[in-house]
């Protein structure tokens, strides 16, 4: 069980976010939330990690915000959440939503005023959740499968676990 781009529809800070494209991507695992801080993601980034942008209504945003659509695409990045101002959505250029489209690489908006640390937090969250629950899916199997007196009590405590 791995938190996709798909589960974070059902995150309470994640509800003002829209899928803007790359909706066969979806089902992308994410190793870790990341806000860019750099120019270049590359150096910095081993795939699948999501990856939050700011965007500031600049027209030189475009090339570069297009350019950071192949960067994540080459890295593998699990997605993109671009933090942006409602009046500014129109202006990201249809070359980065079909970039987006064709590579399956989930391209999010999201309002800039939405407390970035409470999205990061949240996802952290379910991320570690996730590989609890896995973990105590293969102990709860392993218990189960190799078990030398197979006790009732702790299998079944297991169980409902």
């Amino acid at each position: 069980m791995s938190f996709c781009c798909r589960d974070l529809f059902q995150l309470k800070h994640f509800s003002k976010a829209t899928l803007l494209a790359g909706n066969g991507g979806l089902n992308r695992e994410i190793s870790w939330p990341y806000a860019r801080m750099t120019e270049s993601i590359s150096e910095w980034l081993y795939g699948g990690e999501l990856l939050f942008v700011t965007y500031t209504g600049v027209k030189k945003d475009d090339n570069g915000l297009l350019s950071l659509i192949e960067e994540c695409i080459n890295k593998k990045l699990s997605g993109v959440v671009i933090l942006i101002d409602s009046k500014n959505i129109e202006n990201i250029s249809k070359d980065i939503i079909n970039k987006a489209n064709e590579e399956n690489l989930p391209l999010f908006t999201m309002p800039w005023d939405v407390k970035l640390i409470d999205i990061i937090q949240e996802i952290f969250f379910k991320i570690e959740q996730n590989r609890e629950e896995l973990k105590n899916e293969k102990h709860f199997l392993e218990t189960l499968l190799f078990s030398q007196e197979q006790l009732y009590e702790d299998i079944e405590a297991l169980a409902e676990f």
